[in-house]
């Protein structure tokens, strides 16, 4: 196998060669067998195209609030140090003291909600 096959494609690129797939007018087979593609990769390549475009992903605008300070000059446990309202509704309010690395482990949990 050559270089350029086990090299892994970034989803840019990945992007031109559905583009290019879908451009030339061939069938998936026909296309894959004329660019040197393995069939199953390529209709991978496909697929990842297709859920990337049903589910963009955006930036959404983020409002920083100040924490609020009780009388002793600590910061009030009701208020969240982080929150934000999803498109669907879904609302993470994340305090202040919660540990970074669960953070990290929960966001791409509810990226598939």
């Amino acid at each position: 196998m050559s270089e350029e096959k086990r090299q892994r494609l970034s989803k840019s690129q990945m992007r031109e060669r559905v583009a290019q797939f879908k451009h030339s007018g061939l069938s998936q087979k026909a296309y894959s067998l004329q660019n040197d593609i393995p069939y199953e990769k390529l209709c991978r390549w496909i697929r990842t195209c297709k859920e990337q475009e049903s589910n963009p992903q955006s930036f959404l605008p983020v409002e920083i609030v100040p924490t609020q300070k009780s009388e002793k000059n600590e910061v009030a446990k009701a208020s969240p140090n982080f929150e934000n309202i999803f498109d669907g509704g879904m609302k993470l309010s994340v305090p202040e003291d919660f540990n970074e690395k669960d953070l990290i482990r929960l966001l791409p949990i509810l990226k598939r909600c």
